[in-house]
């Protein structure tokens, strides 16, 4: 074989790869462009991909409940009122709620769908409208705060976190007569303190995020004080465990 022979096989050989890898190259622009195309136009038809691939400004569910809801099936606040005290005079939460110039009132809190589901048909066949609403318990990004904050923040919200599952608990085993409504409010009475002492330690900082939390471990503090009081105790008005209901209601709503 000739030297000229060789030197033609070798620059054959070159060009074949330049071109492999010409082709290779414009495969991963026309990939790229395609990729940047479907992120530019798909506001247009309503889908958002970095909102699938990335929480709201960070944000993540940390905790799922569900919600036993009636429809008050008028647009009249006091027809909403009305069946908001029927439903506490049952041992309900009772609170209201206004959608779509509609008003609804939230029966109770379950962490069980299956529980909650059982409720409502419950509900239904003492023909009362109900529906099992989903409500996300949602915790923002902390990484901007430094380490101690990120701590104390953490510290904070689990707390918070552990009081819905501890008057849920209480809920249950009141219903069940496995402790009295004395027992659960003896209980009520030290998530209060706990409640009152992360809200002071949360006051100490000044960044917003901490602030925020400050604000609803306030509110927190407030609904338990109320709750685990003597005097809510010994109200005959209501069903003790209407307030206990409407108290864990309540915190749910603010952390959604």
């Amino acid at each position: 074989m000739s030297d000229n022979s060789i030197e033609y096989e070798t620059i054959v050989r070159n060009r074949n790869k330049r071109k492999g890898v010409s082709a290779f190259v414009l495969i991963l622009i026309f990939f790229a462009l395609t990729v940047a195309c479907c992120f530019a136009i798909s506001p247009l038809f309503g889908i958002n991909y970095f909102g699938s691939l990335f929480s709201s400004e960070g944000k993540k569910v940390v905790k799922t409940c569900y919600a036993v809801v009636c429809d008050a099936e008028s647009e009249d606040e006091q027809t909403a009122t009305k069946l908001a005290q029927n439903l506490r005079s049952r041992g309900g939460a009772g609170i209201i709620e206004k959608q779509d110039n509609n008003y609804f009132v939230y029966l109770g809190i379950y962490l069980s769908e299956n529980d909650a589901n059982f409720v409502s048909n419950n509900l239904k066949e003492q023909d009362f409208e109900s529906s099992v609403k989903t409500i996300n318990l949602i915790k923002p990004s902390i990484k901007s705060l430094s380490s101690n904050e990120q701590e104390i923040y953490n510290t904070s919200f689990n707390f918070l976190l552990e009081t819905v599952d501890t008057i849920y608990v209480l809920l249950n085993q009141m219903e069940t007569n496995e402790i009295t409504d004395l027992t659960a409010n003896l209980r009520l009475n030290g998530l209060t303190l706990s409640a009152e002492y992360y809200n002071q330690k949360l006051i100490e900082s000044s960044n917003s995020l901490i602030k925020d939390l400050n604000t609803i471990m306030a509110s927190v503090a407030s609904i338990l004080k109320y709750v685990s009081a003597e005097e809510t105790l010994t109200d005959n008005s209501l069903p003790y465990s209407s307030e206990v209901r409407r108290c864990l209601a309540r915190i749910v709503l603010m952390l959604r």
